[in-house]
């Protein structure tokens, strides 16, 4: 059995502690990670989130389609951010999403997308209130 290194176990510290969504997911939308931060607001445990499409977690109106972020950089090779509506079972959530590469181990193929969610509900009822 493999061994972390000690700069391994750091890096899953620091994922740990972001108090963001954050998951990894191959191409084909199967995710195989997600932080604490993001199971809790899904109300998932960990061995029920591995392994499901991530378009079925978060199901926004960009899951599917090509407005979504992760479907963009898989074909960009880049970046890609969004903003839609994640409609959860606790009720519906303002969102802006951000998909960057993930590589394989050579760093030469992109084999999926780290996604890094961010609620954007507090920012968008304050821009509604500017605006009225």
């Amino acid at each position: 059995m493999a061994t972390q290194s000690s700069e391994e176990n750091q890096y899953a510290i620091y994922l740990k502690g972001i108090q963001a969504p954050v998951l990894a997911i191959y191409k084909d939308f199967n995710i195989i990670y997600k932080n604490q931060f993001g199971r809790k607001l899904l109300n998932e445990k960990k061995s029920t989130v591995e392994g499901k499409k991530s378009y079925n977690l978060f199901n926004t109106g960009d899951c599917k389609t090509e407005r979504c972020a992760c479907a963009r950089m898989f074909k960009s090779e880049k970046p890609e951010t969004s903003q839609t509506v994640a409609k959860l079972a606790s009720g519906h959530l303002p969102i802006q999403y951000t998909c960057s590469p993930l590589y394989d181990e050579q760093r030469t193929h992109i084999i999926g997308a780290i996604e890094v969610v961010t609620d954007i509900a507090q920012v968008k009822q304050t821009m509604d209130e500017w605006t009225q």
